[in-house]
């Protein structure tokens, strides 16, 4: 039981100090808890035992294992705020419910000393958590803090590749539908020319870009993004094990722990967009822009990773963004003729009256 404990609570993907801490701590409360309510209904039935007999006992043991696992479920899944219990300590109540098992199971027998297991195991696991975060401490710590900046730092990337992702598969889904521009105003719709994969400006060779394969990359970073966002949330409530913050003040914890549910949230608020724009790309995927159009639209999902995943250089992020706002104002501007497009088109000047709600539908899309 030491071993398997040093195992168990040191093994975390990141093995920082706070994680060992807090994993110890709900081994020991579950294994203590477990062992007192197994010495508890254990006891009880040898007393059942010298008074009836063995098949009292069993009756007795079979009993007590319903009531508590009712009990601890019951008190398991109780919500404490917001949240039940169990979210916060699920691994205590499995190790209750195991230790207790353990302890129990040795009065069922012949044994002059069935509560020497459940000493033994209560002994072993105490070593073996103070072993692990012994271990944690003095080979190769590490603080929570980092850990929490190095989760942000990736969650800010994925959510610049997620728009980078999703707009490059607007520019290749609508190329296919995409026209060149020869005059000011553009030549009839008739006449205009589809886009070959050849002439993308965004792809410096033939691209192999399938349909399904870009939808496929904005969903698996999108929920990659999703994933990081659980396990970093849940990290942040370890900042009170780690003994590294022991020095700093509570505002300045406070002030962190701010920051890093600040920078989570606009990071999944893009993400949010992100999935926004792409069920618009899947679900309607016909409509008409110019090859200059489609270019911005690549340009700006390229500019906006760039941004997010540039180290914290002044002259870089300054380049970027003056170069991104520039693309922002043409693409509002594309937006503003595509509406007065619209509303000039024939079906918009008719009359309110003449238009069902379908075609009313349709101009809305469009713009």
């Amino acid at each position: 039981w030491v071993l398997i404990t040093v195992l168990f609570v040191c093994w975390f993907p990141t093995l920082d100090v706070a994680s060992v801490l807090e994993k110890s701590a709900q081994r020991l409360v579950g294994t203590l808890v477990g062992a007192a309510l197994g010495l508890a209904c254990g006891f009880l039935s040898l007393a059942v035992k010298e008074a009836h007999g063995f098949r009292a006992q069993a009756i007795c043991l079979g009993g007590c294992i319903a009531l508590v696992t009712f009990a601890v479920c019951s008190y398991a899944t109780a919500r404490v705020g917001q949240a039940r219990l169990i979210e916060k300590k699920n691994y205590a109540t499995i190790l209750c419910m195991l230790t207790f098992t353990i302890c129990l199971v040795p009065f069922y027998s012949m044994s002059d000393k069935p509560w020497e297991k459940s000493i033994l195991r209560v002994r072993n696991v105490v070593i073996g958590c103070f072993l692990g975060v012994g271990l944690s401490m003095m080979v190769f710590p590490r603080p929570t803090v980092p850990i929490l900046e190095e989760k942000l730092t990736k969650a800010v990337e994925l959510a610049g590749e997620s728009a980078e992702a999703v707009l490059h598969t607007a520019a290749d889904v609508f190329a296919e539908n995409a026209y060149q521009v020869s005059q000011e105003d553009g030549p009839p719709l008739s006449s205009r020319k589809r886009m070959t994969v050849r002439r993308r400006k965004w792809r410096n060779a033939e691209s192999d870009y399938s349909f399904e394969h870009g939808h496929d990359s904005v969903f698996a970073k999108c929920e990659a993004a999703m994933k990081d966002y659980k396990t970093t949330k849940a990290r942040l409530g370890m900042l009170k094990y780690d003994p590294f913050n022991i020095g700093w003040s509570k505002d300045l914890l406070e002030n962190f722990k701010v920051e890093v549910n600040q920078t989570l949230s606009r990071s999944m608020r893009i993400q949010t967009t992100v999935v926004l724009m792409d069920g618009i790309i899947r679900n309607d995927p016909n409509h008409k822009f110019s090859e200059d159009h489609l270019d911005i639209f690549a340009s700006v999902g390229t500019l906006i990773r760039s941004m997010l995943s540039a180290r914290l250089d002044v002259t870089t992020s300054d380049a970027i963004e003056e170069e991104l706002r520039t693309n922002l104002v043409e693409m509002r501007r594309m937006i503003v003729d595509l509406a007065a497009t619209v509303s000039a088109s024939p079906e918009a000047q008719m009359p309110s009256t003449h238009l069902d709600r379908s075609t009313h539908s349709s101009i809305s899309s469009s713009t």
